[in-house]
């Protein structure tokens, strides 16, 4: 589907960006492929194992966890949006998940006022996807083309 829409697009590379559970998907992707050049998460689920401890949770046995390929994607420039008013999904995951890159200078992590896990995205979403990723090299947005990974309880593609 990816490589579809790739095609379908004239794109040479791709940005991939994911809301909740998407966002394990859009990094577990991102380990997998050549051509990912940024990665955005939305509240992302992006160390499972932190997350169901912190809740007293049963663990996702069975499930990927984002955290194992965080070295893996660490050179790619990405931005986890993490909302400041989430109880579902704090800081904490994504500060987890960077500590495991290794290298962290093109892991960042944005805390978004007022925002929760479900509500104020949409207010803010216009200006965060039009702001570029840091250490995305100048230039290389127009050459990208964005991927929208959602879920809630399934992963949904959707090309931009």
């Amino acid at each position: 589907m990816i490589d579809l829409g790739k095609k379908k697009a004239g794109a040479k590379k791709l940005e991939l960006v994911g809301f909740s559970g998407g966002g394990a998907v859009a990094i577990l992707v991102s380990a997998r492929r050549l051509d990912v050049s940024g990665i955005r998460t939305v509240a992302g689920n992006i160390d499972h194992k932190v997350w169901t401890k912190r809740h007293k949770v049963s663990s996702l046995t069975g499930s990927l966890n984002p955290a194992h390929v965080a070295d893996k994607v660490s050179a790619i420039p990405q931005i986890h949006y993490v909302g400041e008013r989430d109880k579902v999904m704090g800081r904490y995951v994504a500060e987890s998940f960077r500590s495991k890159a290794g290298k962290d200078n093109c892991v960042k992590i944005q805390t978004v006022p007022g925002v929760t896990h479900s509500r104020g995205w949409k207010k803010v979403w216009s200006e965060l996807i039009a702001t570029a990723i840091p250490d995305l090299p100048l230039g290389a947005e127009s050459a990208i083309h964005r991927w929208q990974i959602i879920t809630s309880c399934s992963a949904e593609l959707t090309f931009c």
